[in-house]
Parts: structure tokens; sequence; C-alpha cells
């Protein structure tokens, strides 16, 4: 955990989105997410997760990977992010 904390982080990459969101904010051997990209895979996340009952500042692991269908991109086509 950085000095920013997770609601830092999540403001600097909603304020990246907003600047540059065709901008190259991950990438992998697998794929290349720009940050209106990560913005919307976090979105879908967070939906999922709040259809579940989980509330802001719980904690929750994440299996990364493209397991779950919540991972993978809006419409459900291609692999989650890394």
């Amino acid at each position: 955990m950085t000095e920013l904390g997770v609601d830092g982080r999540a403001d600097l990459v909603r304020e990246q989105r907003l600047r540059t969101p065709d901008r190259v904010a991950n990438t992998d051997e697998r794929i290349t997410l720009t940050y209106r990209e990560l913005w919307e895979r976090t979105e879908d996340v967070a939906t999922v997760l709040a259809a579940h009952g989980v509330t802001p500042g719980t904690t929750v692991a994440v299996v990364a990977g493209g397991a779950h269908p919540s991972c993978r991109r809006r419409g459900g086509t291609g692999p989650g992010p890394g």
C-alpha cells in the first residue's frame, strides 16, 4: 500500500482517463489497456461486487486472468485483464 491509499490511486486513474483516455495504462504479453478501458473494466468489477453486497472499504480478493465473466471486456468478448 502506498501513501496514496486505494482512493488516491483510483483518483489518479480517473483523472488520467479524463485527460488522455486513449493512452496506454497497462500492458503485458496478453493485452494492452488504455486508461479508458482500464476504467471501464474497473467499473464493471465494482458493479458486480456491489450487486453481491460489497460496500466501499470492504477488502476483497480478485482472481486475475479473466477466469470470472466480470473480468472480461464489456459484452463478454475476449480475455479479461491480466
